[in-house]
């Protein structure tokens, strides 16, 4: 992914398309008040399980799942005793295995 480019409004001068920033409601000498400040605490993390997901070709009730878009867009939720995985127009709903 490349670099962030802010928004810009367009304008036609002179039979040109000239590129303006967009101007602020709240004036321009004050602070962008949704601009994150500071960083949070750098949190290390350890898998302590593996399992699973969604892939080519693993098979449950409602059939055989198939790969059917490149990239794609998963979603993986984890409660007390349920795993649920959504991949494109697929999902599916495991029981969480225990960690002892």
């Amino acid at each position: 992914m490349g670099p962030y480019v802010a928004p810009k409004e367009i304008e036609v001068e002179g039979g040109h398309e000239v590129m303006h920033q967009p101007s602020r409601k709240n004036g321009p000498n004050l602070p962008d008040g949704a601009m994150q400040t500071f960083s949070g605490p750098l949190v290390g993390a350890s898998p302590i399980l593996s399992v699973d997901g969604l892939g080519a070709n693993i098979t449950g009730p409602a059939g055989t799942f198939v790969v059917n878009s490149v990239p794609p867009d998963t979603n993986l939720a984890v409660g007390t005793t349920q795993v649920v995985e959504t991949v494109n127009s697929g999902f599916a709903v495991s029981t969480r295995p225990r960690v002892q």
